[in-house]
Order: C-alpha cells, then structure tokens, then sequence
C-alpha cells in the first residue's frame, strides 16, 4: 500500500489546512501596535516625549521615530524605538504598514507639508485612533488642533528617558513630570450640519 502525503489529505478532508499554510497567514497578520512620530531630531523626542514613546514600547508597540536630522540613534535605542530617515519614509510609497498612532513635533507640523498632511488625512479618514502634537504652542495650521493633556510618565519611563536624554548630544535640562501634548482632530469634527 502506497502511503500518501499529508497534504493529499488535507486537500482531501473540507476545511482542514497544512500546518504551514495556516503559519503564513498568521504571520501575515500583524500582531502589534504601532506607534509612529515625526520629529526635527532624536534629541527632541526625547525630551518632550521619551517617557510617553518609551510606556507604548514596554506595553509591547512598535515605535518608529521618523527624524528629519539624521544623527546617532543610541537615544532612541535607549528607549526601544526604531530611528528612521523622515525625508526617506516621506519619500518611499506607502505600503500596507498599517500605523496606530502618529504624533508629531508641532515645528515640525508646522513647517513641513508633507508631516501635515499625511497626519490630517489620516486623521481625517478614521485610519489612525489617535494622532497627538507636542509643544505648549499654538499650532500655526491649527484648525484642528483640541486642546492640552499632560501624560505622565511611568517611574520606568522616567529613568529610561533620563538614560536616553544622557546619550543626546543636547543638554540635559529638567523635563518635568509630564510631558504635554495637544490631540489632532478630524475636520468632519468642527463642520456643522
């Protein structure tokens, strides 16, 4: 008796699969969040936001820091984020990877049109849930814009920063508690019917 292949017989049986085609689409799937922002530099980050980055990455996100002056990323390591080129993911297509969260320097939203308006869009088409600015300025494009939250940190974010924010190249200067952001709206939000 000739022994046939596992996989005539899951061809054979209705809705059992192989092994290794139900493995592929698992991995297809993503399985985390994903937090991305927008920065004038890694330095920056850090300082207004290293402890709110550093909270998502310990619960298990994938953080990308997007910075516009390419430098040492050993800051952003520090804190479990990936460093990448902000002109070179501007730049390259989009392709699937889906993103969570977005935030952005308010400089930086303010002065590049590119950071500007793939936020507003995606804000605007429901893609992301939640999309955050950090600065205690008024946005100059702030139609939009709601109003302040303070974040504070954990006590393990507060160290990693304070690690972080050594390994910059930036003084080290007292952040405070809590690190301040404004949260994007959609402008269906602000339209009357």
């Amino acid at each position: 008796m000739a022994s046939r292949s596992f996989e005539h017989v899951v061809r054979d049986v209705p809705g059992l699969r192989a092994v290794d085609s139900a493995a592929g689409v698992i991995t297809r799937r993503r399985l985390r969040y994903r937090l991305a922002v927008a920065a004038p530099s890694a330095a920056e980050v850090v300082r207004l936001a290293g402890g709110w980055l550093f909270d998502h990455v310990i619960a298990g996100w994938d953080v990308v820091v997007l910075t516009a002056e390419p430098g040492d990323d050993r800051a952003l390591r520090i804190l479990g984020a990936t460093a990448m080129d902000l002109d070179t993911a501007l730049d390259t297509p989009r392709r699937g990877a889906r993103v969570d969260v977005v935030a952005a320097a308010m400089s930086l939203y303010d002065a590049d049109e590119r950071v500007r308006t793939r936020l507003r869009a995606a804000v605007d088409r429901g893609v992301v849930a939640d999309a955050r600015l950090w600065d205690t300025r008024r946005a100059a494009h702030a139609a939009d814009i709601g109003g302040m939250e303070a974040y504070r940190p954990t006590a393990a974010a507060r160290a990693f920063k304070a690690q972080a924010l050594a390994a910059t190249a930036a003084p080290v200067e007292d952040t405070g508690a809590t690190e301040l952001f404004q949260s994007v709206t959609p402008a269906r939000a602000f339209t009357t019917v």
